[in-house]
């Protein structure tokens, strides 16, 4: 009996096991997978127990982290890594991280789940509503994250989709006239 197990991975069919011996044991996390069996995957390994968020990814659509997920349970499904976002959605992180707000908690706070989580919901609906965005978000942040703060960022990438992706106006940049 076969016992393959087959995911796309930023547009890229990936398919394991069979008689091989490249077999998923089905203990195996789909961090793991993705890090160890994917070239060009960078998924860093820091709490292993879905707290911080710097494994997320997008998995048929919805964000997750990827150590809490059994690779076995993604026969078929979809996955998009941070790789695998477009230039355009990795502005958002240029918004994040060039802000004056995450260069003071960038310790305390994963930027790629927060971009990742709000990506979800961009490529769920083109316009999600604010509250939507803030369900979503829900789960990746405590109490050092003032949600308006980051609200008022996500609003400035949408704000760059209208407009046609102009480069990022940071916060706290003076304007040259």
């Amino acid at each position: 009996m076969e016992d393959k197990l087959s995911f796309i991975v930023n547009g890229e069919k990936y398919t394991f096991g069979g008689n091989g011996s490249d077999r998923i044991p089905d203990t195996e996390t789909l961090r793991e997978t993705l890090h160890g069996r994917i070239p060009g995957i960078d998924l860093k390994k820091n709490c292993n127990r879905g707290i911080c968020g710097n494994c997320t990814v997008l998995l048929d659509g919805r964000a997750v982290e990827a150590c809490m997920i059994l690779s076995a349970s993604c026969q078929g499904a979809e996955i998009v890594t941070w790789e695998g976002l477009s230039d355009h959605e990795h502005r958002l992180y240029e918004i994040f991280r060039d802000s004056d707000y995450f260069n003071r908690h960038a310790a305390y706070i994963s930027i790629r789940a927060l971009v990742m989580v709000c990506i979800a919901q961009f490529r769920k609906k083109e316009e999600p509503s604010e509250r939507d965005l803030m369900n979503a978000l829900a789960g990746n942040y405590g109490s050092c994250l003032d949600i308006e703060k980051v609200m008022g960022l996500v609003r400035q990438y949408r704000d760059l989709e209208h407009a046609g992706c102009a480069e990022p106006e940071t916060e706290g940049k003076d304007e040259i006239i």
